[in-house]
């Protein structure tokens, strides 16, 4: 499948991406892809690529589900957004926060660092992190937790409890 006679053939693709619902048309100038939930992606509910800006179209085709890989969903603003949402920056505002307190807090007794990584990928965590069972010592970041969330049943990477169980 390499050109725009082979895609034709397709006409409507649908596929899973980071377990978002995303339709793919395929016309002769361009690749367009949306998706089934009521989110703006970037500052449209499309995403286009332009055919002429590659050497073949499965080329440009390869690119687009390699950009919407790289998306990020924001649940406060309803955005997918590269990297962070560009609309809130929340996020980053309070990462960069919590950045500059670390930095001038280097005396932390250790029972108080261990609760400071996330268990999962150890990166610092900073003043957003998510507790997944009723123990609020169990923390994880919010990238972990969105992978997590994935999941059918999420448990604590700790004591392997929800919130839900008694």
């Amino acid at each position: 499948m390499n050109t725009y006679l082979d895609f034709k053939k397709v006409s409507l693709y649908i596929t899973y991406v980071k377990n978002i619902k995303w339709f793919f048309n395929f016309f002769k100038d361009r690749i367009t892809a949306t998706t089934d939930i009521d989110y703006i992606i970037y500052d449209s509910k499309t995403i286009n690529n332009d055919v002429s800006n590659y050497n073949t179209y499965k080329e440009c085709f390869e690119e687009l589900v390699k950009e919407i890989k790289d998306l990020d969903l924001c649940k406060k603003c309803h955005r997918l957004d590269k990297d962070f949402c560009k609309k809130c920056e929340l996020g980053n505002i309070i990462d960069n926060i919590t950045q500059v307190n670390n930095t001038d807090s280097t005396n932390e007794d250790s029972n108080s660092s261990e609760n400071n990584e996330c268990p999962i990928c150890y990166k610092k965590l900073t003043l957003r992190y998510i507790c997944i069972c009723d123990d609020l010592r169990h923390k994880v970041c919010p990238d972990c937790y969105s992978n997590l969330e994935y999941n059918t049943s999420i448990l604590c990477p700790i004591c392997r409890q929800n919130s839900n169980d008694s």
